[in-house]
């Protein structure tokens, strides 16, 4: 298995940095329970350093994705018998609670993306002054 890395040298400075990309799990936790939290690498002044930060700019592809789900939903649980199907099948029952909770998670992270959007924060240090930073892939440059 492979993570995926980063390695950076300024040509302007003599910032020199390398590690592991954003990996791994982040998540926030509040009353209602869990959800995932989106995040990408910036620039944090808190750290002087490339770490990762917040991202709240994939609320469409999160949309998307709430939408998906609820069509499935609703083929599964079109027709009467589905219904029935639920009663008497425990792993049908399992689907739809992880997918309500999915659902819920999205949701969550669209209502946090609108009331923080250009407030993105520091994984590490918490700090809100970071640059969110698009780095070039080998070959890029």
């Amino acid at each position: 298995m492979s993570f995926p890395s980063y390695s950076i040298l300024c040509n302007q400075c003599d910032y020199d940095s390398s590690g592991r990309a954003s990996h791994g799990s982040y998540y926030y936790k509040d009353d209602e329970g869990e959800f995932d939290l989106e995040r990408q690498l910036g620039w944090c002044n808190g750290c002087q350093s490339i770490t990762a930060i917040e991202d709240f700019g994939k609320t469409s592809k999160v949309a998307s994705e709430i939408r998906s789900k609820l069509e499935l939903i609703s083929l599964k649980m079109a027709a009467v018998w589905a219904n029935i199907l639920n009663v008497l099948f425990k792993s049908r029952r399992e689907w739809l609670d992880s997918t309500i909770e999915t659902i819920n998670s999205y949701a969550k992270y669209i209502e946090l993306a609108e009331a923080r959007t250009g407030q993105e924060r520091c994984l590490k240090c918490s700090s809100y002054v970071v640059i969110p930073t698009s780095l070039p892939r080998k070959g890029e440059i």
